[in-house]
């Protein structure tokens, strides 16, 4: 599978958004207009599963990991290929 040129932007973002913060999206939507749309709607998805939120102060390392310990990804993961979560067997 080819990436896309999204590709890029979605982990252009997520490398920048803890240190730059929110603001970061729209920098990258004004320098790529015809990837906005696309953007936005990646970095939506990975917000909803809590894999992006936030910037600078949206916690430490140590508040990060829990979000991701939580399962959220695993969560959606689950639900999107119909196979087990939250203590189901599998």
């Amino acid at each position: 599978m080819e990436a896309s040129p999204v590709d890029g932007l979605v982990i252009e973002y997520l490398e920048r958004m803890h240190r730059v913060g929110e603001e970061v999206l729209e920098e990258l939507c004004r320098r790529h207009p015809e990837a906005a749309h696309e953007l936005r709607a990646r970095v939506g998805l990975l917000t909803r599963v809590g894999l992006a939120w936030g910037g600078p102060d949206e916690g430490s390392d140590a508040e990060i990991a829990e979000r991701l310990r939580r399962g959220l990804f695993f969560r959606w993961l689950a639900h999107e290929t119909g196979g087990p979560s939250d203590g189901e067997a599998g």
